[in-house]
């Protein structure tokens, strides 16, 4: 130990905080307020004592920093720890809305509505099968339109009567299904810039 913490240590033990500073106190607590995302932080109240005490300000997170944000949802249950040498914070979670998780300028959200990265102002991201199927509908009737003009020959002076006849024989006159973003959105997974 240091000189320093030589004295922090028995100015502690003198005024009788030494363990204080040290012990962790659990709570079980309700939430009585949505998690605010830009403090992180929530309001509780606890329901270990015979009153209710309001504890607002409990963190979620050690520090309004990168990393996982725990939602709690509003009116469950969590375990609040809390001693003299840090504000009260949350150690569990009966049940949570959502799972924020920022790493750098990258985050994702994971709640019961599904999986957004970046946010979702894209959409969601397009499910592969039904896209090839869309795409594979497309270049067969492009392949099907190069075909009918590969095998049609000219006629002089027959006003193109070759041309259409090659076209209905080899060439389908059905419109291709035209492919909407419900058809291929993966509403679960959405993404954002």
């Amino acid at each position: 130990m240091s000189v320093n913490q030589d004295i922090q240590f028995a100015i502690q033990r003198l005024a009788g905080t030494y363990d204080l500073t040290h012990k962790i106190d659990v709570y079980v607590a309700e939430v009585s307020s949505e998690i605010d995302i830009a403090t992180r932080t929530v309001e509780v109240k606890t329901i270990s004592f015979d009153t209710e005490i309001a504890i607002p300000s409990v963190k979620v997170m050690a520090s309004v920093d990168n990393g996982i944000i725990p939602a709690p949802t509003l009116g469950s249950m969590v375990l609040v720890g809390y001693n003299l040498m840090v504000d009260p914070f949350i150690i569990l979670c009966s049940s949570i809305d959502y799972w924020l998780v920022y790493i750098g300028n990258i985050s994702y959200k994971i709640s019961a509505d599904g999986i957004a990265l970046n946010g979702d102002g894209y959409g969601g991201l397009m499910q592969i099968a039904p896209s090839i199927t869309a795409w594979n509908n497309l270049q067969n009737d492009i392949n099907k339109l190069k075909l009918a003009f590969a095998l049609w020959t000219p006629a002089a002076n027959d006003g193109g009567l070759a041309l259409k006849n090659s076209l209905t024989a080899n060439y389908p006159t059905a419109n291709i299904p035209v492919t909407s973003q419900s058809d291929i959105e993966n509403t679960k997974v959405k993404h954002g810039g």
